[in-house]
């Protein structure tokens, strides 16, 4: 059999998602899968050898349609997970001749449902558990102990030689601005934890690099937003005693590897995306500021209100911090 699993972004979703493409392989290892993912991501992946890691560019152009259209036009598949509901993976899934199974009518936006044969029942609790749905088509029903670890970790020795044998990782921006606590409060947390390095990580992008000034004045602050690649990334949250992050990638790195993820949710939920093992760690306020803006129960809905994640104050999370270190 042989089986194409679609999701091309967002990085903490391809890492979710990961999970359950490695449980598949493991426990189905007749069944090929091809794992089509952005083309940036194609080399983190630390897979079973029926998984084949599939790196493809978003369409952009007529020219990249085509493009796609003729990288899949010799492949034939006896089913395709569509795993995202967006443009992107829908002009993806277009390419892909087989029975296109897709999410249900709730998750699968932005007209999913024209681009699958069949979808799967609604479940109305974590992402996690739409691809698990979805995994279930191929009759694996044991999915209770899901497998992670599916990260490479070749930059470890450089860890090993930059930073200190024991800290802290803070990833504080979210692309999502909504989903951001506040910045100049984490300086309250990093001062409590003076004795320990902070590792502050980030993205390459102006918006990631702009606290570096105001962190900077934290002796035990190191700041490598912008620093590093994705799979220096990985190893550094490996290593770490904990990580604390808003919704975002870092929170589904650190469930990956198993490492102590403190996540801080009020635009959306924890219930619906939070790090699914270790959603008992999550500071959710999410219920809180529905009731404040008088919306609805929908745990999939984002609250987009500037402050929605005001209501954390830091003592929580140093609260938190501190019985997860100890």
């Amino acid at each position: 059999m042989h089986v194409a699993f679609l999701r091309l972004s967002a990085l903490g979703d391809v890492v979710m998602a990961s999970s359950v493409v490695k449980h598949l392989a493991r426990h189905n290892p007749e069944v090929t899968i091809d794992w089509i993912t952005d083309r940036g991501f194609s080399e983190l992946w630390n897979l079973p050898e029926n998984v084949k890691v599939v790196g493809v560019d978003k369409v952009r152009s007529l020219q990249g349609f085509w493009k796609l259209k003729r990288m899949f036009s010799h492949l034939s598949y006896d089913f395709v997970f569509v795993a995202q509901a967006s443009s992107s993976a829908h002009l993806a899934a277009m390419q892909l001749k087989g029975k296109k199974i897709g999410f249900d009518s709730i998750r699968g936006k932005e007209g999913h449902r024209f681009f699958v044969d069949e979808t799967v029942p609604f479940l109305k609790n974590h992402l996690m558990e739409g691809y698990l749905s979805i995994a279930r088509m191929l009759k694996q029903e044991n999915l209770s102990r899901l497998d992670m670890d599916t990260l490479r970790l070749d930059a470890l020795p450089w860890v090993e030689t930059n930073l200190p044998p024991r800290y802290l990782v803070f990833c504080p921006v979210s692309r999502q601005r909504e989903k951001n606590y506040p910045f100049e409060r984490y300086i309250d947390i990093f001062e409590r934890f003076e004795e320990v390095p902070i590792v502050v990580c980030g993205g390459n992008s102006a918006f990631d690099r702009r606290f570096e000034n105001m962190y900077a004045k934290v002796k035990n602050v190191i700041f490598l937003a912008g620093k590093t690649d994705l799979m220096q990334l990985f190893a550094i949250i490996k290593r770490a005693a904990c990580v604390v992050a808003p919704d975002s990638g870092p929170i589904h790195i650190a469930n990956n590897l198993g490492v102590p993820v403190i996540s801080l949710f009020g635009a959306t939920s924890s219930h619906a995306s939070g790090p699914y093992l270790q959603q008992h760690y999550a500071i959710d306020v999410y219920e809180e500021s529905r009731r404040r803006y008088g919306l609805s129960s929908d745990r999939f809905h984002r609250i987009r209100k500037k402050g929605v994640m005001n209501p954390i104050h830091p003592n929580r999370i140093i609260e938190s911090l501190s019985q997860l270190i100890s």
